[in-house]
């Protein structure tokens, strides 16, 4: 029987949205070779207080270890304010997404 690979796109609102809402079903579809990949639009740390730079990147680079984990590629993370998506255009934020739909024609979306 053949096993049709499937293209998955993830959208996620923060960096560790995708591990904690899905982590398991991605790395399930990584491991049937389904070719899967994430966008996220904000840094998730920007709104707490004290947050540095430095936390910021630790963030993303931790971001980049838990996709190596999982099994997943990272397309895109912005840098919308956090916890703030709600100042941003509905308009801009969905043209962003239906450009990553364009190039990338996922046959699966998850989100939450």
């Amino acid at each position: 029987m053949k096993i049709i690979k499937k293209r998955v796109l993830i959208i996620v609102a923060h960096t560790d949205d995708e591990s904690f809402g899905c982590g398991g079903f991605i790395k399930k579809l990584s491991l049937n070779k389904n070719n899967v990949k994430a966008i996220s639009f904000t840094n998730g740390i920007g709104a707490r207080s004290n947050q540095k730079l430095r936390s910021i990147q630790e963030r993303k680079n931790s971001s980049i270890n838990a996709a190596k984990i999982l099994g997943f590629k990272w397309l895109a993370q912005y840098d919308y304010p956090d916890n703030e998506l709600d100042k941003i255009s509905l308009l801009e934020i969905t043209k962003i997404i239906e450009n990553h739909k364009k190039k990338f024609k996922p046959q699966i979306v998850l989100t939450h």
